[in-house]
């Protein structure tokens, strides 16, 4: 894909989960870095604007929690994929 239309999708998908309700709304969020070798979509400003001010609480003054220690579900995952199943399980692996 030529880079200057693969950094426009990237960007076009990054305004579309910032500016959604469900992106607004959501308490807890657990989100990838995006890894250019493996071609997903750039997250860096989504993970900007969760992180505006690296710190170990958010914007509300709430401490962060590890995910995977959480107390409360997660309202939002962010991963990369190409196909999901009809429960919502990512299908395949990558790299193959």
């Amino acid at each position: 894909m030529d880079p200057s239309l693969r950094t426009q999708q990237d960007e076009a998908i990054q305004k579309t989960v910032l500016e959604a309700p469900w992106f607004k709304s959501c308490k807890g969020l657990c989100a990838y870095i995006s890894c250019k070798s493996l071609n997903e979509v750039d997250t860096s400003k989504i993970l900007s604007e969760i992180l505006q001010h690296p710190a170990p609480v958010d914007a509300q003054g709430n401490d962060r929690e590890d995910v995977l220690q959480a107390d409360e579900p997660i309202d939002l995952f962010i991963l990369p994929g190409l196909a999901f199943d009809r429960c919502g399980r990512r299908l395949g692996r990558g790299g193959g």
